[in-house]
């Protein structure tokens, strides 16, 4: 069952990959759209920064090959970065008579915003959100897709396997007192070591990663010091 699983989700996240793919080539024909107009006898106006936003083009790709290259993509910037140049595209038709070299833009736009859209989908619905770290940035490690991956404002990353939020909700219930020192002892070990595998099971990780120490929820209780006690007895009754 597991591994039928795990082939389900990597189809989705391959469908995902494609998408931003497949954007590329929209990009680089958006590129030469602009150079070629603001080369033209009718370049853009002043006020559109033609140079500057040929430049965003080319980091908006560089980007997304950089993130398939180093497979981690920054859902955050990505997305960012595909909106600005949806809107690179609205402004640049409002300049543009030729309706067949407004179509080409048009044609660019639709094809940018229906990645977004689907991106966007399908991030929101493959990639686990925990409450506890809402404000962190979530960050697609494409080559460990059953965990999820943080990143903190200081850029130290750390992963968050299901098994160990499973756990971690188990000392949560057991000894609520003390879940808040578990989740500052996390925050504090990611910061100190910048990088960090939360992992369910000390003998299996599922992530994968170079340059990271593994913790188990046992192991960060304990530095926590938050303990869960036996309170099993023995049997009140003598022979």
């Amino acid at each position: 069952m597991m591994d039928v699983y795990e082939n389900l989700v990597q189809q989705r996240w391959r469908d995902c990959e494609r998408l931003l793919l497949c954007v590329l080539p929209a990009l680089s024909m958006l590129e030469k759209l602009m150079v070629r107009k603001a080369c033209g006898k009718r370049p853009f106006s002043e006020s559109l920064d033609c140079q500057s936003r040929i430049l965003g083009i080319k980091k908006a790709r560089n980007g997304i090959l950089d993130g398939f290259c180093h497979e981690i993509l920054d859902v955050r910037v990505i997305l960012k970065k595909l909106a600005e140049m949806a809107q690179t595209c609205r402004l640049a038709m409002a300049e543009i008579r030729m309706p067949s070299l407004k179509a080409d833009f048009a044609w660019i736009e639709e094809t940018i915003a229906c990645a977004i859209d689907c991106y966007c989908h399908e991030e929101e619905t493959s990639v686990k959100r925990y409450e506890e770290w809402q404000d962190r940035e979530v960050l697609i490690d494409l080559r460990n897709r059953f965990a999820t991956c943080y990143r903190n404002a200081d850029g130290s990353v750390f992963y968050i396997e299901p098994q160990f939020y499973t756990y971690l909700q188990g000392y949560k219930m057991l000894r609520p007192e003390g879940y808040q020192a578990i989740l500052d002892k996390m925050d504090e070990i990611v910061r100190k070591n910048r990088k960090v595998v939360f992992i369910g099971q000390e003998d299996n990780p599922l992530v994968e990663t170079d340059h990271a120490i593994y913790l188990t929820a046992i192991d960060v209780a304990d530095q926590a010091r938050v303990l869960v006690e036996d309170k099993s007895r023995g049997s009140d009754y003598g022979d």
